[in-house]
């Protein structure tokens, strides 16, 4: 086993020293004469320090959070001071990477100059306590969740046991979350219950497919720096780091959690010394505002990560071109232990180059993701670019290796990374715009991939999805096949091969994919979905009810294969049954005009008019143009005797189709 040496070592110390401050306003420190710095000339406890300490550290130095002792006293800090001098004056702490003077940043933890000096002359004086009546009121914390009490509390059902000593672990726990219907997350809030734990990921598996990754019996996750098939939820990255205050998202641009899905939580745990137990509390915030814009996740990153012993300034760089204008809202830069400094670029298309981000001293034990506090406009044709520098050599503290040793990328905290996400949200006018300019970045994002990776079978693989998305199949066929050629047991690309060559009319060859897809993973819920609409294209309606049925028993929040089989019944006349489908279906995208349509057109032929009336209401309301909504509502408003409200509603369908045969039969 390879030995950390000073890079333990130096994680230990910070661990017994970890401050965070949340740049509150300084209360009032005294009236007595200051020098011409701004700093007391004789700086007192109650006077000078407990503000510092009460606006920047007590947050985390406080019985029952992270930090392993408190600073709310006098005999607190005097005990501390020199340790207190010590990391503040080295910059370590408070626990903030980032330099100043770039992008603003939310949440900035910086001590200002005068307050580091204020600290030194305080224990440089003796470090006396004071007048009592200097000391100023202590600042107030919500007791357990920051926010209040979440709507939904998730944790493993079983807690993991983590040695005493040993090495650093990455733990990926799987949380189920018991809804019942669609709910829209507005914040977050993770709550390791150990100070085991030093940093913190959460995703979103929406089919579960995780958990096939678990090996261990009764386990509730696994191990790993990989987080097995979860992803950022609608690509908001979502982090935890001790003292973080949970973050609401802006205005518009909540979260999707669907039934049916897990949470996938990583955490980066390190021995304390005593055996603990690690079951992590998540506090989910609701609200029921459905989002206007989601963001979208891109990662720049490179694998060419070749480090010899002793190397002190190996350089590694990656950028990707905008093809779209977009506003980035924040970013989370990621290496390991060797890395020493990092800086984030955007350069515009007329020559002005913004630093996104710079750090000087990266520290892994820190690592954190950053908002801007306004959104960074990006015009179209903008170059993201990171450089990094690391530092193999035996001067750098952290390195975990000693002697150090050739190291190379890898997942392992011991190899190296580097990363940086991007969290961006393309302008556009409207809904339409905006998904096909997000197709046009996931195609750069993906083709930037091939580039660095030609033999990347993921990467073709969701470029060929992408092809499709954008209806063109002969494109995505093409782009599949490589990832196949690369890969020939992939079911993700088989699945989307086979919908390709359906969409291009190649029947064989689609059903010939489809099924190879389920040789290779017979519980792939999209491979089931796919086979079913083969099936009905074939008019084989009974393979393609019992398929459908096989893709809801995988992932019960598949909206498509809801619809699929509720239409598949509703065709045999089996009304109630397809009601049943169709309204799950509603509830898990209750903002998709064609889910109310399909409800109400159940109703109708059920006979309950006054509730379809409804659901075409929400429908055409949705979806002004959608030409089906208007006619049916227009027949059940004659039904239920509406006669000029189903002359309204059949005038507005002629508007979309005038010469629809139907129209002619109701004499419109």
């Amino acid at each position: 086993m390879l030995d950390r040496g000073l890079g333990a070592l130096r994680a230990a110390a910070l661990r017994t020293a970890c401050w965070v401050a949340l740049g509150w306003a300084l209360g009032a420190c005294g009236t007595d004469v200051e020098s011409a710095s701004g700093i007391a000339a004789d700086p007192t406890f109650n006077r000078d320090v407990a503000p510092i300490l009460f606006n920047h550290c007590v947050v985390c130095h406080r019985k029952g959070e992270s930090a392993p002792f408190a600073l709310w006293t006098y005999a607190d800090a005097r005990s501390k001071r020199r340790q207190i001098v010590r990391v503040t004056r080295d910059g370590l702490m408070p626990p903030w990477l980032p330099e100043p003077g770039h992008v603003a940043l939310e949440g900035a933890r910086h001590l200002q100059p005068e307050e580091i000096e204020t600290l030194a002359r305080w224990m440089d004086g003796g470090a006396p306590e004071g007048d009592p009546a200097d000391l100023p009121a202590r600042p107030e914390f919500a007791r357990g969740w920051q926010r209040g009490s979440p709507d939904l509390i998730v944790r493993p059902s079983e807690p993991l046991a983590l040695s005493a000593d040993g090495p650093e672990r990455f733990r990926n726990f799987i949380v189920e979350v018991p809804i019942d219907r669609l709910r829209y997350v507005e914040a977050v809030e993770i709550r390791p219950e150990s100070r085991a734990a030093h940093h913190g990921i959460l995703q979103l598996d929406l089919d579960r497919r995780s958990r096939s990754l678990v090996t261990e019996p009764g386990a509730q996750g696994f191990d790993g720096m990989g987080m097995g098939y979860s992803a950022p939820p609608d690509g908001h990255f979502i982090g935890w780091t001790p003292g973080k205050r949970p973050a609401v998202v802006p205005p518009g641009m909540s979260w999707r959690l669907q039934p049916g899905s897990d949470l996938v939580l990583q955490l980066h745990l390190t021995p304390t010394g005593k055996v603990e137990s690690i079951q992590p509390e998540i506090g989910l915030y609701f609200t029921e505002e459905a989002p206007r814009l989601s963001p979208v996740s891109v990662v720049l990153y490179s694998e060419a990560i070749d480090i010899p012993a002793g190397e002190s300034d190996f350089v590694l760089e990656d950028d990707l071109e905008l093809p779209i204008s977009a506003q980035l809202l924040g970013l989370y830069p990621h290496a390991h232990y060797l890395c020493r400094e990092m800086l984030a670029l955007a350069e515009l298309p007329g020559g002005e180059v913004r630093v996104l981000l710079k750090i000087e001293r990266w520290d892994f034990d820190w690592q954190d993701e950053y908002r801007f506090t306004e959104p960074v406009r990006l015009p179209a044709g903008t170059v993201l670019r990171f450089r990094y520098v690391y530092d193999n050599s035996s001067q750098n503290s952290a390195n975990p290796s000693v002697p150090p040793r050739r190291v190379q990328f890898g997942q392992s905290s011991t190899d190296e990374m580097g990363t940086l996400s991007l969290t961006l949200v393309p302008d556009g006018a409207d809904a339409a715009e905006r998904g096909t300019k997000v197709l046009a970045l996931e195609e750069a994002v993906h083709r930037r991939a091939i580039e660095r990776k030609p033999h990347d079978w993921s990467a073709f693989r969701k470029l060929g999805r992408v092809l499709l998305d954008r209806n063109e199949p002969a494109e995505a066929a093409a782009i599949l096949e490589e990832a196949l050629r690369l890969r020939p047991d992939y079911a993700d690309a088989l699945v989307d091969l086979g919908a390709s060559y359906l969409a291009l009319g190649q029947v064989e060859a689609s059903g010939a994919a489809l099924r190879r897809a389920l040789a290779a993973d017979p519980d792939h819920a999209m491979g089931h979905l796919q086979l079913a609409r083969w099936f009905a294209d074939q008019s084989d309606f009974a393979a393609a009810e019992q398929a459908a049925k096989e893709a809801l028993k995988q992932a019960p929040s598949l909206v498509a294969a809801q619809v699929l089989l509720g239409t598949l019944l509703a065709r045999k006349g089996e009304m109630a049954q397809a009601l049943h489908h169709f309204e799950n279906a509603l509830a898990l995208g209750p903002s998709q005009a064609q889910n109310h349509n399909n409800v109400a057109t159940a109703h109708f032929q059920l006979g309950n008019l006054e509730r379809a009336k409804d659901h075409y209401l929400e429908a055409v309301a949705l979806d002004p143009a959608y030409f089906n909504a208007w006619f049916n509502l227009g027949r059940v408003q004659a039904g239920l005797g509406n006669e000029e409200e189903s002359r309204e509603a059949l005038a507005r369908a002629r508007s979309l189709n005038p010469h629809h045969p139907g129209l002619k039969e109701l004499g419109h």
